[in-house]
């Protein structure tokens, strides 16, 4: 079978902790979907009918498979970086994209940006898996910074916009000062929704003995209307919601506190990641009391796919332009 050539030779590519997003264009129809962050190494006597991946001498599993086998994600940059050229190549063979001439667009936590981001550039420049090997033209973003490019390709660029990029596990804080990533008052921790889903899981098993994991929760939250069927009766966890996402809320703002009070200053306040499901589940009028600000959106949905969205988007202008 032909491989499918990309538009514009541009693939973009979200590296989440929890989930690899993915986003390109092919006739001018955009393609996108996700991978669990997981790889898991093993052993050459083992048999799998899953598909196994051939690098630096060892074998993968990757994505669904290497979650199938009770693979806990990690969340280091160190183990993130050594796996990218697997998981970019599973994207690559899934989607059964010529990757010849191809131009990546990639991101990476603030937390990391700076001290690792380079070690990211130089594994994705030139690998090779399965005995096949890949050579790519490499870009680098902070996370978050392609929610910018998503939202404001659509609007007018504000003179102060912060932008929350809400990860199940990591919580990068952009600031952006007239288009200008303002690193000064930027920060990044692993703060992510899944804090939220921690204490509500455990608020309920106190509360009403209910014993749910925390993807449950998260799908009762964004499906079920903050409710749940329990013994035969449906259990409203509303209010329980809405009191940890407020004290979820009161952290981060401590945190932005911390960088000049930023928040005070802001045109608008930015929310996408795939954490923002469930800040989305809260009424607009809490949210804002939450935050005590009053001009709060969110990216367009799918919320997690933003970052990738915008990679492109600017990966794109910056072609369209050195061809002027």
């Amino acid at each position: 079978m032909a491989k499918l050539k990309v538009d514009d030779n541009i693939l973009s590519i979200d590296l989440g902790y929890s989930g690899v997003k993915y986003y390109f264009k092919h006739k001018g129809k955009a393609f996108f979907g996700k991978i669990p962050t997981a790889v898991k190494k093993i052993d050459d006597e083992d048999i799998y009918d899953d598909e196994v991946f051939e690098y630096n001498g060892s074998k993968y599993l990757i994505g669904e498979d290497a979650v199938d086998q009770d693979l806990n994600i990690s969340l280091n940059a160190g183990t993130l970086i050594k796996n990218a050229p697997l998981l970019v190549y599973a994207i690559l063979k899934f989607n059964n994209i010529e990757h010849k001439g191809l131009s990546l667009i990639t991101g990476l936590s603030l937390k990391d940006f700076n001290d690792r981001g380079s070690d990211l550039m130089e594994i994705l420049k030139d690998f090779t898996v399965n005995d096949e090997q890949i050579k790519l033209d490499t870009g680098l973003l902070p996370q978050g910074r392609g929610i910018a490019y998503d939202y404001f390709s659509k609007k007018p660029q504000e003179n102060l916009a912060l932008i929350l990029d809400i990860g199940y596990n990591t919580f990068d804080f952009i600031a952006m000062k007239k288009d200008k990533l303002s690193i000064r008052n930027s920060f990044a921790n692993t703060n992510g929704i899944n804090i939220i889903l921690n204490k509500l899981q455990y608020e309920l098993t106190n509360q009403f003995d209910i014993k749910r994991t925390t993807t449950e929760l998260n799908e009762a939250i964004l499906v079920s209307n903050k409710t749940i069927k329990h013994r035969g009766e449906i259990i409203d966890f509303g209010d329980a919601l809405k009191g940890i996402t407020e004290d979820y809320i009161n952290n981060i703002k401590r945190n932005i506190s911390e960088k000049d009070d930023i928040l005070e200053r802001a045109d608008v306040l930015i929310l996408g990641g795939g954490g923002a499901y469930i800040l989305r589940a809260i009424k607009d009028d809490d949210l804002q009391k939450m935050f005590n600000f009053k001009n709060i959106v969110f990216v367009d949905e799918p919320y997690e796919f933003s970052n990738a969205r915008g990679y492109y988007i600017r990966q794109l202008s910056l072609k369209e332009n050195n061809a002027e």
